[in-house]
């Protein structure tokens, strides 16, 4: 399963250097692989404990306040965007909504708060 995430966040992360994030994937690339792969992880245990409001207040406010404090956001939402993409494409249709729910909760966070 741990493949399955570095599949899915190598694609994602593809995405990003094609587009207008190519630097910051040159630069910070692998602390963005490692907390993608961690996020997929929290998400993972949210939904096996079924415990969102866990994710929601370990996992989602220390995000927000890391990438906040690096100003990282856009670059955050662009990635986690493109995570979300790639699990809707690779990912049967109930798995995918169920994950990229979780994805839209940090990804709003991450843009306007919670």
């Amino acid at each position: 399963m741990k493949e399955d995430g570095e599949t899915l966040v190598f694609s994602a992360m593809r995405q990003l250097m094609v587009g207008s994030y190519r630097e910051v994937m040159q630069a910070h690339g692998a602390k963005c692989q490692r907390d993608m792969l961690y996020t997929l992880e929290c998400i993972a245990k949210a939904v096996l404990l079924d415990d969102p409001d866990g994710f929601m207040e370990e996992y989602v406010v220390w995000m927000q306040n890391i990438t906040r404090a690096l100003h990282k956001q856009d670059s955050a939402i662009a990635a986690y965007r493109s995570l979300q993409v790639e699990v809707r494409a690779v990912l049967p249709e109930a798995s995918a909504q169920l994950i990229n729910s979780y994805l839209g909760k940090l990804i709003q966070a991450l843009g306007v708060g919670l």
